[in-house]
């Protein structure tokens, strides 16, 4: 009996992380320095245009920007940084905190590279640290999350 316990909650625990996918490519180059926001942000994803904002970040070194797509159906967050050191101890510091208040989350440094992922609801989010720039991708469901990723370049699913 405390065999098949035991079993089933390995079984549920695994179901756990891959319900948290991270299962994404992230080795990309990063942007050029100060590129355009069209080398960064798709035009269109599902049909949504974006507008991009400026994000006020209170670390020096650190300048972002989000791409809404819709009616914040897709935002997409990118964040270029002084170095990598910097971009770590930023994601670490800011980003890690988001993901943890995430009823289904999982983060980590995995030979030096920096993700979380995360899911409340029907909301999922993904984010990562390239070189000296942190990404986040967060949609209001599954397909628009899907869309998102493959339609930015700096990431795909494996």
């Amino acid at each position: 009996m405390k065999t098949k316990l035991l079993f089933f909650t390995l079984i549920t625990f695994l179901l756990g992380l891959n319900s948290c996918n991270t299962s994404y490519n992230t080795d990309f180059a990063p942007p050029a320095e100060n590129p355009k926001f069209s080398d960064v942000y798709p035009e269109k994803i599902n049909g949504l245009t974006n507008e991009v904002v400026g994000i006020e970040v209170d670390m020096l070194g650190v300048e972002g920007n989000n791409a809404i797509y819709g009616n914040s159906n897709i935002v997409i967050s990118a964040y270029q940084i002084s170095t990598k050191e910097v971009a770590d101890d930023f994601f670490k510091k800011e980003i890690v905190p988001v993901f943890e208040t995430m009823p289904v989350r999982s983060s980590g440094n995995i030979n030096g590279k920096w993700y979380a992922s995360g899911k409340d609801g029907d909301k999922k989010a993904y984010g990562w640290v390239n070189s000296n720039w942190v990404f986040l991708i967060t949609a209001d469901n599954e397909e628009n999350f899907n869309a998102a990723i493959e339609a930015f370049k700096f990431i795909t699913a494996k």
